[in-house]
């Protein structure tokens, strides 16, 4: 029976009632009852379907995608983790230092269940996925590979390896494989033989880390450097601090969309550049602990360490740090290694379990994103692509997914904060909404007017106004605009 991954966003609902007009919710405002809600309640908007296939949109701000771990508890065999790649048949592959751990999206699977033909003794390295389904990783005993029919094949001295202790591994643009055998050389597996590069026994006594492909050649990340491979010439060159690097032990590297090296260690994130040295990236991501990076399709880079996860703009190097999760205030800690799956989704693997970070069918907006208040009271449609928000202090409007804060006139004999309790549009596009100090307002534009205070406010009585329907009315006290007047007749 072959296994099929399901690794898509799993469904995600939201109980509401809509009727034709796409502009309104049940025809009403609706206002939030308060009690059981925490201390920061959050504004859930719904912004549309999506497909299942969803990259992470680079211009949406961190804090709005969706951010879901899995550890010990949900079923993860152990919590550190070394390594993150995906493989063609879909599945996610976690390296770790009793072997390997295969996950479907629902499942976690490690032992026999994976290798049924082979025996994998403990810490496995480099996992690097094929373009056939292929996974190949290497081990202090052994290269290996595993078939895209879930066999696996198991390399060593015997079939052309100059030595057993494989730990780096890249597979380059050409569909060669570079397998860094340490103490021995940098090896070549091509036309399925294994042929050392020349001159590189040197770089071989280093422990590398991580590798990637420039147009110039191979970078290889070491414990004192960064090392350009070039294929042409065979000239194998070092870059140290000496040549802008924030620090001699480099964790990481990759290449942006235009082709240039990025490097990152425990001191920071450098840029090499034309001229052939490293230029610092200071920005918010300053001297961080660095310890993965990753380009995603977009040619946003990824990079995690110690204190996080970062995104960086290449073009603009605009640095954006992922905030602690809103529903526990949990952070992303312990990043070791990031990957993006075929969905566009982030993983990540860490020392305290697996995190992906996605896409979602809701956005969810606080004060961090601009909101007055966290408490959010009511909710309205307005003109199209508009949604009035009636908060604890203030009034906002969500357009193009961007918050603005609405100012009030407030009544001067209230010490009351803005506490907006209603919220309702009408078809002219004048907003009409009533605050909690008995005053009802009408926005025109960006012109707040208060029209009426409501007097002998009962909050638990039938003045209290939750809703509108069409005209500013309510069962009993709420006044009304008379038609072609600006006057107010009482409905009873």
């Amino acid at each position: 029976m072959k296994l099929e991954p399901s690794l898509g966003l799993e469904p995600e609902f939201i109980s509401c009632v809509m009727n034709s007009d796409s502009r309104c919710i049940d025809g009403r405002a609706k206002r939030f009852p308060k009690s059981g809600w925490l201390a920061a309640i959050l504004l859930i908007l719904i912004l549309g379907l999506v497909d299942t296939c969803i990259a992470l949109d680079p211009a949406r701000p961190l804090a709005q995608y969706r951010l879901v771990r899995w550890d010990e508890e949900q079923g993860l065999p152990q919590n550190v983790l070394d390594k993150i790649v995906q493989t063609k048949d879909g599945f996610i592959w976690l390296q770790c230092s009793h072997g390997l751990i295969r996950f479907d999206g629902k499942n976690f699977a490690t032992g026999a269940v994976i290798y049924a033909n082979v025996k994998l003794q403990g810490r496995v390295n480099g996992l690097i996925p094929g373009p056939s389904g292929e996974l190949w990783f290497g081990s202090h005993q052994s290269l290996y590979c595993r078939l895209p029919n879930g066999e696996f094949e198991r390399f060593d001295s015997k079939d052309g390896l100059p030595g057993n202790d494989c730990t780096a591994l890249l597979l380059d643009s050409k569909g060669t494989l570079w397998i860094w055998v340490l103490q021995q050389s940098l090896v070549q597996l091509k036309g399925g033989k294994f042929q050392p590069y020349p001159g590189s026994s040197a770089l071989a006594q280093e422990e590398i880390y991580a590798m990637c492909e420039t147009s110039e050649g191979l970078w290889a990340a070491t414990g004192t450097g960064v090392y350009r491979i070039n294929q042409a010439s065979g000239v194998i060159t070092k870059f140290t601090e000496r040549d802008g690097l924030p620090g001699e032990q480099v964790l990481a590297v990759t290449t942006d969309r235009k082709g240039r090296l990025w490097a990152a260690n425990q001191k920071g994130l450098a840029r090499f550049d034309n001229e052939g040295r490293f230029q610092p990236v200071v920005d918010k991501i300053g001297r961080r602990e660095l310890e993965c990076m990753v380009t995603d399709s977009h040619g946003m880079i990824w990079a995690g360490g110690v204190s996080g996860l970062w995104r960086i703009n290449p073009e603009t190097e605009q640095v954006s740090e992922l905030p602690p999760a809103p529903e526990n205030d949990r952070p992303l800690q312990d990043v070791v290694s990031i990957c993006e799956d075929r969905e566009g989704n982030i993983w990540a693997a860490t020392n305290l379990g697996l995190e992906r970070l996605s896409d979602v069918k809701f956005m969810t907006y606080t004060v961090r994103d601009g909101l007055p208040n966290d408490t959010i009271n009511a909710v309205a449609s307005g003109a199209p692509g508009r949604i009035w928000i009636g908060t604890m202090n203030g009034l906002a409007s969500v357009t193009n997914e961007r918050i603005e804060s609405i100012p009030l006139a407030l009544n001067r004999e209230s010490t009351a904060p803005s506490d907006v309790t209603s919220l309702y549009e009408d078809p002219q596009g004048v907003l009409w909404f009533g605050l909690r100090d008995t005053t009802l307002h009408c926005l025109n534009g960006n012109h707040d007017q208060q029209i009426a205070t409501l007097s002998n406010l009962n909050h638990a009585g039938p003045n209290w106004a939750t809703g509108c329907t069409g005209q500013i009315t309510e069962t009993s006290g709420l006044p009304r605009p008379a038609p072609a007047s600006s006057n107010f007749e009482m409905v009873r």
